[in-house]
């Protein structure tokens, strides 16, 4: 069942269906304007690994009694990142995305939800910070993700610039990978030499010149001539 309250929505689950990592999906849903209201869920709602990429879902409903229009603008998800903030309400800063793209108009009838746009966003460790990758978060605990003035829901006239929605707060955890450590590789066999003290020095170079003699023996040729009688 889900509970809406002051911006942010909490979901209580059926004990019978709850799991450490998975739950059932939610969103939180921000606050009613005009029968209109903007919510961002998860695309799995369950405890993230560094490694993996989130999917964040923006949506939105129409508990008015007149069809709503909205713009499909993909443009500005992705050059304005939503605001994070970690366990100590610090704020965490997402590289945004530039991209380009065609703007189109939809609307959602009376009573109806739809998705206003799937967003990706990566995990990383927090050791690759320097790297500033777009649309990438770094580290691990637990962060609070939300968007603030939204435009992109009703329709813009002349003096009157539509209307601006924010989302609920969403919970987002996550935990190292859990990848095993790194085993260290056999480290080579390292052949101790024997120090000779002087005197085993020098028997060793008597022996050596006692192996060249004997050489040197055992290949000498003798010549022998016999005189004539």
């Amino acid at each position: 069942m889900a509970v809406i309250g002051r911006g942010e929505a909490k979901f209580k689950l059926d004990p019978a269906k709850e799991s450490p990592d998975e739950k059932e999906a939610f969103t939180a849903w921000g606050k009613e304007v005009n029968g209109v209201q903007i919510g961002i869920q998860l695309g799995e709602n369950r405890v993230y690994k560094v490694g993996e990429t989130v999917t964040l879902i923006l949506r939105l409903r129409n508990n008015g009694k007149n069809e709503v229009p909205f713009s499909d603008d993909a443009e500005y998800f992705q050059k304005n990142p939503p605001l994070i903030t970690d366990a100590n309400n610090k704020a965490v800063t997402i590289k945004k995305r530039s991209i380009f793209g065609f703007i189109k108009k939809r609307s959602v009838a009376p009573g109806k939800e739809v998705d206003l746009i799937h967003l990706e966003l990566a995990l990383q460790p927090v050791t690759d910070r320097e790297k500033d990758a777009e649309w990438t978060l770094y580290g691990t605990g637990t962060f609070h993700i939300k968007y603030e003035d939204v435009p992109v829901v009703g329709e813009v006239r002349l003096g009157s610039p539509g209307m601006t929605l924010t989302t609920g707060r969403l919970e987002l955890e996550v935990k190292e990978s859990g990848k095993p450590p790194q085993t260290e590789l056999p480290k080579p066999k390292v052949e101790k030499k024997k120090v000779f003290t002087p005197d085993e020095v020098l028997l060793e170079q008597e022996k050596a010149r006692g192996k060249a003699i004997d050489g040197s023996k055992s290949n000498s040729v003798t010549v022998s001539s016999r005189s004539k009688r």
